[in-house]
Formats: C-alpha cells, sequence, structure tokens
C-alpha cells in the first residue's frame, strides 16, 4: 500500500501524458484506500473519499484531452476537489474528524503533493490568484472557530496550501512542502501521543512565531513571492497565530487523555532556525 502510494505520487508527478498522470492518481488513491478502510465501521469514509477522487480524476482525465478556454479553470477545480481545499473543501471535514493520527497525516500530507505539483501547468490563471486568496483568508476565518483539534489541523493546512500555490514556481516551493509535512506530522504525533508540552512547541513553529524554523521559512518565501500574494497570506496566517496563542493561553489543548507530560527531545529540533 505504502509502495502504491509512493509510486502512484512519482507517475503522476514526473509524466507529460494526462493517461499516465490519471493512472498515477488512479493508483495513488487506490493505494490510500485500504489505509482508511480497516475496519467495518469506516465504509461510510471510504465510500466517500473514492467518490470524489474519482470526481476529480474524470475532470482531469477529460481536461487532459480537450482543448477549449476553459481547461485550465475546470482543472484547477478539479485538482482543488481532490486536495479538499476551499471552496470544494465540503468532503473533507467529515472524513478527517473521524480519522486515526496516521490516516490524518497522510491524508494532509502526501496526498496533497500530486494536485499541487500538478497545478504548475496552470500556474498563470487568474482563477488560481483567487483560490489563493479565499484559502488564506477563508482557512483563517475556519480555524478561529475550529475546537476540534483535526478541523484546527485541517484549516491550518489551508493556509500553508495558499503558501505553497503562490510559491509553486519559486525555488522555495520544495523547502516550504517538506518543513511543512514534517511539522504537521510533528503535531499530530505529539497530540497522539498526549504530549502536550511538544505539541504546543511545535504548533507555535507551525504558525510561524519568531525565532523558529516556520518563521524563517515563511519570511524566505515572501521574499520571493508576487506583492499581490502577500496580502492575504499575511491576514491567513496572523488569524491561525492568533488561534494557536489563543488555544494555548486559554488551556484547551485538546488531549486525548490527561496523562504526566514531559517535552519531547524530538520537538527540541523543531527549534533549529533555517
Amino acid at each position: 500500500m505504502v509502495f502504491g502510494l509512493i509510486f502512484g505520487l512519482v507517475c503522476a508527478v514526473s509524466s507529460n501524458n494526462w493517461l499516465l498522470i490519471w493512472l498515477g492518481l488512479e493508483i495513488n488513491m487506490m493505494s490510500f484506500l485500504p489505509l482508511i478502510g480497516n475496519n467495518n465501521s469506516s465504509k461510510k469514509k471510504v465510500s466517500l473519499y473514492f467518490v470524489v477522487q474519482s470526481i476529480g480524476s474524470l475532470l482531469i482525465l477529460a481536461t487532459g484531452i480537450m482543448q477549449i478556454n476553459i481547461t485550465a479553470r475546470i482543472m484547477i477545480l478539479a485538482l482543488s476537489l481532490k486536495m479538499g481545499i476551499i471552496p470544494v473543501h465540503f468532503w473533507i471535514p467529515p472524513l478527517i474528524s473521524t480519522m486515526k493520527s496516521y490516516q490524518m497525516s497522510l491524508l494532509l500530507t502526501i496526498q496533497k503533493i500530486s494536485p499541487l505539483v500538478l497545478l504548475k501547468v496552470v500556474m498563470n490563471s487568474a482563477f488560481l490568484t483567487t483560490l489563493l486568496v479565499l484559502n488564506a483568508i477563508l482557512g483563517g476565518m475556519m480555524v478561529m472557530i475550529s475546537m476540534m483539534m483535526p478541523l484546527l489541523l485541517l484549516f491550518s493546512g489551508t493556509i500553508h496550501l495558499s503558501w505553497l500555490l503562490s510559491a509553486l514556481n519559486t525555488s522555495m516551493f520544495w523547502n516550504y512542502m517538506i518543513i511543512y509535512m514534517f511539522l504537521l506530522t510533528a503535531i499530530i504525533k505529539f497530540w497522539d501521543m498526549n504530549q502536550k508540552n511538544s505539541m504546543q512547541l511545535t504548533l507555535l513553529n507551525f504558525g510561524g512565531i519568531p525565532p523558529f524554523l516556520g518563521f524563517s521559512l515563511k519570511l524566505n518565501t515572501l521574499s520571493m513571492l508576487n506583492s499581490i500574494h502577500i496580502p492575504p497570506l499575511l491576514m491567513g496566517s496572523c488569524m491561525s497565530l492568533y488561534a494557536y496563542v489563543r488555544l494555548l493561553l486559554s488551556g484547551m489543548t485538546v488531549s486525548k487523555k490527561k496523562v504526566a507530560e514531559k517535552l519531547s527531545p524530538g520537538a527540541i529540533l523543531l527549534l533549529i532556525p533555517q
């Protein structure tokens, strides 16, 4: 299953033929389904994921063989649907709220790579800029009203995806992607292990508070962006950071049970600035 995820990802992002791209996306999807369908109670979420991803893949295949003016917009819509970002995010909140931690990590990290890289083919579309602004601002608003950790991380990831969209054609894209995946996976892991202090520290890093790694990452990315993208990105980041600080100061950190906690040595590595 893990091999299928990686093989499908590589096939999708490295192919120039739309049929092979579609095939890679399908292999990736079919490899992920067994990971979220390991018991009888998960049939509903497996069906939901399968239907949504199939619709997205069919739209991608159709736009790959059509030569019409609206092809770019349909492609962006299809890839957005597969990623579950605003405004086609309707399917992902009910799905992620019932997932285990490792399923959530895969859905919010590995499963985002192929659609993001494929968006490079329509990077110059004004529709993509609109999508970026929507995800930065509305994602920040959703973070501020999210009271469950899975939803908080989902919409925080949406804000970071808007940063990745703006950095698609810059040298910072892969740096941002790798560090984003690392930090998000660490937060989910610490939350699952009830390591409250480590999770709080990593969450602040994820929000971009100086002098953490997340701050230098965003600072370096900003220096390479189009000026029109900067205000919504900063606005979304400020809203998410406010939500993180409010969560930590109010003592409302979500954990599965109360245990005696101490700072994990792994969290110290996240403090190292770039």
